[in-house]
């Protein structure tokens, strides 16, 4: 935070001095008017590079599982925040298998069909913290099962 406050004033500053040369020295307005607009991309580039401090990498996730309760579903678990920032929110995909039971149990795809896909939210979680994950999702009409629900992560979305 404190070379992002510092950057801001030397910009400031120089956009102070080319404010200067444009007015007071006719001559140098082209080489203000470049200069002014190299300026412009500093924040820019500041903003890019903090948009997304955290990256997926940085999350992760524990027990995730799909349990039915009361008539309904809902994916339990524990997300972690390995990273030095908060995050703000996320939003998880989620596809629901139907697995032969063997499959299943050693958590392989093998022989698995994709019978649904849900999202949840992940809301707050402070950096180098973790959190519940207690989500209560709508699967529609499940098919018939041949085996066993299983499911994985198959996306996650994190909040700018």
């Amino acid at each position: 935070m404190a070379l992002r406050g510092l950057a801001v004033v030397l910009l400031f500053g120089l956009g102070c001095v080319l404010a200067v040369l444009y007015v007071g020295f006719p001559a140098l307005r082209t080489i203000a008017l470049g200069a002014g607009g190299l300026l412009m991309l500093f924040p820019i580039g500041f903003a890019i590079k903090e948009y997304h401090p955290i990256r997926p990498g940085d999350l992760e996730f524990s027990s995730i599982r799909l349990m039915q309760s009361n008539g309904g579903f809902r994916i339990l678990g524990s997300v972690r925040n390995n990273s030095r920032y908060e995050l703000s929110g996320a939003t998880v995909s989620y596809k629901v298998w139907d697995c032969p039971r063997q499959s299943a149990a050693i958590g392989s795809r093998v022989g698995c069909t994709v019978i649904s896909a849900v999202e949840f939210r992940i809301s707050s979680v402070p950096p180098r913290e973790v959190r519940t994950i207690d989500a209560p999702v709508s699967l529609g009409a499940l098919p018939l099962l041949k085996g066993q629900i299983a499911g994985w992560i198959s996306d996650l979305t994190i909040d700018s």
